[in-house]
């Protein structure tokens, strides 16, 4: 199903659907499509320091019909009524525009909502994602001199202050979060909340006593879907395909189904609402966008913020790069994808072997990478030798547990004998990995080879790594986070693509290469998943924890490629 706003054939299909509403009040929406173009500015990009005239998108979809909707007419004490819609789901691609609308919305709630003591709330999942709205909202109150008169802004402190109403930005890792008592919650990328804790503290009974709480969840699409976000999306498909009916919830999805065609790009068209193109028409270019049939001739009016060229361009990129398919799909299509992704073309993995002898790397320098196992999983322990024309030999010892064999190739499909007889796999006595054996190994090859530095996953690693430092050697943990895997993830992905990752045909390697596949976070940062104990990738992990060691001290070479040529990440 293809999301434009609304569900095909759903009661929100029609995006001015808010018209038919028997409690819509034209003159109370009007109010806030003024206050937006009159004391409110964009902050960034071609329209930054212009009046906020909101896009089509934006006032039709969510501000007309969440502001002007009512439950109770205007009165004396609320001259802009009671809204009737106290929650929304918000599911935009990235770019559209939604966190400066929500921006907006906070400043509204605070100078304008006639609230009481109104608590405004931008939240997310960490302080910086959570500072984005709120740094947009300090830049509109202090761009117009009416709102800034009236505004004190703490910026420190990420607050916005108007007498004894406030604005303030807060995040899942900041703790004591309980107490407040919010009249307007915008929850900014819900996907990435990895616990609902946040989000229960600050809607379920806090807005309690507001006389018209408003609960706003505002995202770009996910992965988890066990996840909160996951749970109100789920809601929000169902009120607007009309499955339930919910009057006080609004409900906007510019999206697709996981199976609609992410490669079309009239869907790209129909999903990205602020995204606008080139047409022709009687020999004339004309610019347009995918609401209504409107032509504009220039492109400082048409009402979008990025053209189509723009997402082609990343598009290609994408496909240059499998690990950045899925998360483009997420980014830019709002279309909910699986978090793992094939990362290794086996073609291009094939064209880099090439046989070398182990002989002749003797005395080389090179750095190491271990990754423990202790039954199930094999243990590898890897030394990458970067070479003057900028290709990396690889050698990599793995080991297995010789009670274990019989199990290992029955769990997973895999010739382990035979590999064991040719000499890619050693086995240690007993059904656990003999960890004294691997210190030996270890301790042999830095006399055959300059080992710079070993680079283990300290996970079961302490012993080892301490015995191995008393016996003269440099060993570094690295902790298997996005931010310290990300960067030599990629380096190994970039060595594979340029045919400069020389793995010797090692066929346990290839078994790994077509196992590995990577999570990638919000910040496009990857690292190996673990998840999946049938598909092994140790020694490829411990490749890339060597590999971590290479990129901190690049010292083989000052003028190396691996410091001046620009990476295939984009």
């Amino acid at each position: 199903m293809i999301f434009t706003g609304g569900a095909p054939g759903g009661p929100f299909e029609n995006p001015y659907w808010y018209l038919d509403d028997p409690d819509y009040n034209a003159e109370v929406a009007d109010l806030v499509v003024y206050f937006f173009k009159h004391y409110l500015t964009h902050t960034k990009g071609r329209w930054a320091g212009n009046p906020f005239i909101p896009f089509p998108w934006q006032e039709h979809r969510i501000l007309r019909p969440l502001f002007g909707i009512l439950r109770e007419p205007p009165s004396e004490k609320y001259p802009n009524g009671l809204r009737r819609i106290n929650s929304g789901y918000i599911e935009v691609p990235k770019k559209n525009g939604k966190s400066p609308l929500m921006s907006g919305i906070g400043i509204k709630g605070m100078v304008a909502d006639y609230e009481l003591k109104a608590e405004v709330f931008c939240a997310a999942a960490d302080k910086k994602q959570a500072t984005i709205i709120h740094e947009a909202s300090e830049q509109m109150v202090r761009n117009n001199d009416e709102l800034f008169a009236m505004c004190n802004i703490v910026t420190s402190q990420k607050r916005i202050t108007r007498l004894d109403n406030s604005f303030d930005a807060l995040s899942a890792d900041v703790p004591n979060k309980h107490g407040y008592s919010p009249s307007i919650v915008l929850f900014d990328e819900l996907h990435a909340q990895a616990k609902p804790d946040l989000y229960n503290t600050l809607t379920e009974e806090s807005t309690i006593a507001r006389d018209q709480p408003l609960k706003l969840s505002i995202t770009t699409a996910g992965w988890d879907q066990e996840s909160i976000c996951w749970k109100q999306r789920e809601h929000a498909v169902k009120v607007l395909t009309g499955i339930i009916e919910d009057k006080e919830f609004l409900p906007v999805i510019y999206g697709m189904d996981e199976d609609e065609d992410w490669e079309d790009e009239a869907n790209w068209k129909a999903v990205n609402p602020s995204m606008y193109w080139e047409v022709e028409r009687e020999g004339r270019k004309f610019y347009q966008i995918s609401w209504g049939d409107t032509l504009y001739q220039s492109v400082d009016d048409v009402p979008g913020i990025f053209p189509l060229d723009k997402v082609s361009k990343s598009y290609k990129q994408a496909k240059e790069m499998p690990y950045k398919i899925n998360f483009w799909r997420r980014m830019r299509l709002n279309q909910w994808t699986n978090q793992d992704v094939q990362i290794i073309d086996l073609k291009e993995w094939d064209a880099c072997g090439r046989k070398f002898s182990a002989e002749a790397l003797r005395g080389q320098a090179c750095y190491g990478g271990l990754d423990l196992s202790l039954t199930t999983d094999l243990t590898a322990f890897a030394m990458i030798f970067p070479e003057d024309d900028g290709c990396m030999r690889v050698l990599v010892d793995l080991w297995v547990p010789a009670d274990n064999v019989k199990n290992a190739i029955d769990r997973d499909g895999v010739p382990y004998d035979q590999w064991i007889r040719e000499g890619w796999i050693t086995t240690t006595p007993g059904n656990k990995i003999d960890y004294e054996f691997i210190k030996v190994r270890i301790l042999k090859a830095a006399e055959t080879y300059e080992i710079r530095e070993l680079i283990y996953d300290p996970y079961r690693a302490v012993q080892i790594s301490m015995q191995l430092q008393n016996q003269g050697m440099t060993v570094v943990p690295l902790p298997q986070n996005f931010s310290r895997m990300s960067e030599p993830t990629k380096t190994l992905l970039n060595l594979i693509k340029q045919g400069k990752f020389n793995h010797g045909n090692n066929p346990v390697l290839r078994w790994m290469a077509s196992n590995i596949t990577v999570l990638v976070d919000a910040n496009e940062n990857i690292r190996p998943d673990k998840k999946n104990k049938k598909k092994r990738i140790d020694g490829l992990v411990a490749v890339i924890d060597a590999l971590s060691g290479f990129i901190l001290h690049p010292d083989f070479d000052e003028e190396s490629q691996y410091e001046t040529q620009e990476l295939l990440i984009v």
